[in-house]
């Protein structure tokens, strides 16, 4: 039990930060040319620590993360009810026991998560890799016209306008994906019931 629940609770948690990739399309395949930019030019380097200025990415990360840390327990809670209540095989005292579990289960991971989501030098690993990557897929002048984007005001509208945009779209996520997951977590159930 003490396994499905930890199960339950990291699957949570990565639920809480699928909206910042599931609106993102699927990657093109990279071509043998653009496959790897081993050391970016100084130009597009400057670039594209201009463009993250401008973007207040280091502000945006902060908050992105501390939604994602806030809002894990809460999906873990009602994804690991939700599955507690389904499994027909738990008795009352069972079910309150399995309660008692997820509750201990999600105290320990959300300290977890804020302890990851507030480590800063998470985003100074991102920055770095951030780097290479629009290296690989913008000139320094592609980068350059983003920059004067965010400098304008509906640039600059956009980004103030993200970390409520996020978590907008965390809140239309999680109501879409949560049914979604008790039905796998049924599933899964069953099976489990079935050995």
């Amino acid at each position: 039990m003490k396994t499905f629940l930890t199960t339950l609770a990291a699957g949570a948690i990565l639920c809480a930060g699928a909206p910042s990739f599931a609106a993102a399309p699927a990657a093109a395949p990279v071509q043998a040319a653009e496959a790897v930019v081993a050391t970016p030019d100084p130009a597009t380097v400057r670039a594209v620590q201009n463009l993250l200025q401008a973007m207040h990415y280091r502000e945006l990360m902060q908050n992105m993360f501390s939604q994602a840390a806030a809002q894990a327990p809460s999906i873990a809670r009602r994804n690991m009810m939700a599955s507690i209540a389904s499994n027909s095989r738990l008795s009352d005292e069972q079910r309150k026991e399995a309660v008692a579990k997820s509750e201990r289960v999600i105290a320990e991971s959300s300290a977890g998560m804020q302890a990851l989501f507030g480590d800063p030098k998470l985003i100074d690993e991102l920055i770095l890799e951030i780097v290479p990557l629009y290296a690989r897929h913008f000139s320094a002048d592609e980068i350059d016209q983003m920059t004067a984007f965010y400098r304008t005001p509906v640039g600059a509208k956009m980004l103030a306008s993200m970390p409520s945009i996020m978590a907008e779209m965390m809140q239309v996520s999680e109501r879409l994906i949560t049914p979604r997951m008790q039905t796998i977590q049924q599933q899964i159930q069953a099976l489990i019931e079935k050995q």
